[in-house]
């Protein structure tokens, strides 16, 4: 028996939960018209695990991936999602910032964003869809 097709909604966009164990759990949307390449990677190796690393107003994981630049940003605002080439891993800013090195971006956290500002360095961090 062969698997329902993806709806287009679910081609366009993904809803994922952030999970900080012992912190919360933020709702962020990720959209493939950002960086496509960079979006079906994040969907395919969802579930995403890791331990929360901290610099400079950035949440990240190292991703179980490697994608190059596509359409590359360095500007970024509190609540994006992004991949950024440089370090191989998913970030989430935790502050509007300017970047020296670009990101791709997939999306936004868009429910519960202040769950990003009582993460700590080592906190198990879990991405999966919604």
């Amino acid at each position: 028996m062969s698997s329902p097709p993806l709806s287009v909604e679910r081609y366009v966009k993904r809803e994922v939960r952030v999970i900080v164990r012992g912190v919360g759990v933020a709702k962020a949307v990720l959209y493939r018209k950002y960086s496509p390449k960079t979006f079906a990677r994040v969907v395919r190796s969802l579930p995403i695990e890791g331990y929360a690393r901290l610099l400079n107003g950035v949440l990240y994981l190292v991703a179980p991936f490697e994608v190059g630049a596509e359409d590359p940003k360095k500007r970024v605002k509190r609540g994006d999602v992004a991949y950024w080439p440089l370090w191989k891993a998913i970030c989430i800013f935790r502050e509007d910032k300017a970047l020296d090195r670009p990101v791709n971006l997939l999306g936004h956290v868009v429910e519960n964003v202040e769950v990003l500002d009582r993460v700590e360095r080592g906190a198990l961090v879990r991405i999966e869809e919604a």
